[in-house]
């Protein structure tokens, strides 16, 4: 396992990483014409969640196909789909942390994007801009509150 921290953006790739199931469609998947993700109260204070406030926020201007997984307990779920908050489509482990299969040997976030994603929004920008901020070991200016 790579002792670095790891943005996973492709479904497949986080399950061969251990931080899913390997089962299409019940571990990991994809779900279409989506716009919006569910950001959890967990995600909204956890940097990932880019300052966001915790709730329904719009990532895409047209329905886009996005990514999701179903993480171990020990991971933060910034964000799920908004009709089943049991895939999530951001989430994260810190080192250490017990994931489905191994130990995260360093940060590991998952992250909704997928291939061919293109009307995204601010939201997602920011999303993105924090998760990896985050595992990189930084944190995005613009999350900073007064």
């Amino acid at each position: 396992m790579l002792r670095v921290p790891v943005v996973v953006a492709n479904t497949t790739v986080a399950a061969n990483m251990g931080l899913t199931g390997t089962v299409s469609g019940t571990d990991y998947g994809t779900t279409t014409s989506q716009t919006q993700v569910a950001l959890t109260p967990a995600g909204s204070a956890h940097p990932t969640g880019a300052g966001l406030t915790a709730g329904t926020i719009t990532t895409s201007t047209v329905g886009e196909t996005i990514g999701w997984a179903k993480p171990a307990a020990g991971a933060v779920t910034t964000a799920t789909l908004t009709a089943d908050s049991s895939k999530a489509t951001v989430f994260s482990y810190e080192p250490g942390t017990a994931m489905i299969t191994g130990t995260a040997p360093a940060r590991r976030v998952g992250f909704f994007v997928s291939n061919g994603t293109a009307n995204t929004t601010g939201n997602t920008a920011q999303l993105f801009d924090a998760a990896v901020s985050w595992e990189a070991g930084s944190i995005p200016s613009r999350q900073l509150r007064p």
